[in-house]
């Protein structure tokens, strides 16, 4: 897998990082998954209601950037 940072703000998606990471096809629009803010952030919530909240810090306190 290839080196990638979470950082506060959101960063755009590339098709090879996308086939890295994802299981399923997705649509993704001049570097943003789906058309909408509403759309990514529903999907967030969705991930974020299956992994839980404790993993979801988790894992972003071992991506954080440092």
């Amino acid at each position: 897998m290839r080196t990638f940072v979470l950082k506060p703000e959101g960063q755009k998606v590339d098709y090879e990082l996308y086939a890295e990471l994802s299981p399923v096809p997705l649509e993704i629009i001049d570097g943003d998954l789906f058309f909408t803010k509403e759309e990514r952030e529903n999907l967030l919530k969705l991930l974020i209601y299956n992994v839980g909240i404790n993993r979801t810090l988790e894992i972003i306190e071992e991506w954080k950037e440092r």
